[in-house]
């Protein structure tokens, strides 16, 4: 892994990730497009403003679901539970 990623390398990976896109829906149709799909157009842009991929976490809040599940004790009112236990702490 790169610990950065030069002006060739977002534009590369924007012509190739273009033509994966494009090739995509000619090959599966427009159907087949979904927004995941369409968020890879975004991906170059990402690198540019915030470095490599690897070096960040898209869903940062996930790294917390763990300790937000050990705060539940059954499956009913669990915003309550997870409110009331932080606010015990």
């Amino acid at each position: 892994l790169q610990n950065r990623v030069t002006l060739e390398d977002i534009d590369t990976s924007t012509t190739k990730i273009t033509k994966f896109v494009v090739l995509m829906q000619y090959h599966y149709g427009e159907a087949q497009m979904t927004s995941n799909v369409h968020t890879l157009l975004h991906l170059p842009k990402s690198v540019l403003l915030h470095g490599p991929l690897w070096s960040l976490s898209c869903f940062e809040f996930e790294n917390n679901m763990g300790h937000l599940l050990k705060l539940v004790s059954s499956s009913n009112g669990i915003p309550f539970q997870i409110l009331s236990r932080i606010l015990l702490r």
